[in-house]
C-alpha cells in the first residue's frame, strides 16, 4: 500500500526570520499538514483492519499467503464429547471448523455428518478420532455422510465403522478439494 502522505509541499523555509511573514504561507503549511494528518489517520485505520496482529486470531478470508516457512505450528483439536442417546443420532455434525483434528466417543449407531469445508477450490482435510465408552459392551456402528448430499470416495475400509468400548481407538481422514466430494481413508485401529 502505498502512502497518500507527501511533505514535498511544506515550505520548510517558512516563516522566514527577521521579517513580516505573510499570514497565507502559515495557512498554506498548515492545511498540507492537516491534510497529510487526515491521509495518516486512514491508513492506519486501514492498517489496524486489514493487517494480520499478534494479539488476536486473524481471519484471512481465503487470501493466498504465499513462500511462507512455518515452524512450531499447530493445528486445532476439538473434542465433540459423546453422542447423546436423546439426540437425533443422524444429526450429528463434525464441522471442519472446529478444527482438523476431531475426536468423538460412539454411544450409540450414529450417522455423523461431515461439514462446513471451505468452498471453492480448495484443498481440506480433517482427522477424526472414534471410541466407544468406557465399560459399554454393545458394538455401535458408525456411517459418514457429507453436507448437501456430497459424495463420500471410500478407501482402506473406510465407509463406517463398528465400536464398543474404549480399548480401540479409530481413526479416519477425510479430504475434499471442493466441498462436495470427500475422500474418505481409515488410518487404523490403535490400542
Amino acid at each position: 500500500m502505498a502512502s497518500n502522505i507527501s511533505t514535498t509541499n511544506i515550505d520548510t523555509n517558512f516563516p522566514i526570520a527577521g521579517q513580516d511573514n505573510d499570514s497565507q504561507g502559515f495557512r498554506d503549511n498548515y492545511n498540507i499538514i492537516k491534510t497529510n494528518f487526515d491521509y495518516a489517520k486512514t491508513e492506519i485505520e486501514t492498517l489496524q483492519t486489514t493487517t494480520a496482529k499478534l494479539n488476536q486470531e486473524n481471519v484471512f478470508n481465503g487470501t493466498l499467503i504465499t513462500n511462507a516457512v512455518l515452524s512450531q505450528t499447530a493445528e486445532l483439536f476439538f473434542d465433540a464429547g459423546v453422542t447423546d442417546t436423546a439426540s437425533d443420532p443422524n444429526n450429528i455434525e463434525l464441522s471442519y471448523a472446529n478444527g482438523q483434528y476431531q475426536k468423538i466417543t460412539v454411544a450409540n449407531n450414529t450417522t455423523l455428518k461431515l461439514v462446513d469445508w471451505i468452498p471453492g477450490e480448495r484443498y481440506s482435510y480433517m482427522r477424526v478420532e472414534i471410541t466407544g465408552v468406557a465399560g459399554n459392551t454393545t458394538t455401535r456402528t458408525v456411517a459418514w455422510a457429507s453436507e448437501n448430499n456430497g459424495t463420500i470416495k471410500y478407501a482402506n475400509n473406510a465407509n463406517g465403522a463398528t465400536v464398543t468400548n474404549d480399548s480401540v481407538i479409530q481413526i479416519f481422514e477425510f479430504w475434499t478439494y471442493d466441498g462436495n466430494t470427500i475422500f474418505a481413508n481409515k488410518i487404523g485401529g490403535f490400542v
